[in-house]
């Protein structure tokens, strides 16, 4: 597997955004859904993206907060 330095440069050079903070699980799905949306000609990498994205926000809603430790 690729360490997250390799992941982070890949996607720099295929121009896709992520946060400082991703995992290198995460980010490689980002980048596989990168090289999928080209092969199937989607119009807009970035909007299948996005829509993963919307999913896993609207996942994480539906997760109860970890309860907080003072």
């Amino acid at each position: 597997m690729s360490d997250l330095n390799e992941l982070k440069k890949e996607a720099d050079d295929l121009g896709i955004q992520y946060h400082k903070t991703i995992g290198a699980n995460k980010l490689q799905e980002k980048i596989e859904e990168h090289y999928a949306a080209q092969e199937t000609g989607q119009d807009s990498i970035q909007e299948a993206v996005k829509q993963k994205e919307a999913e896993e926000a609207a996942k994480a809603k539906d997760k109860p907060a970890a309860p907080k430790t003072d």
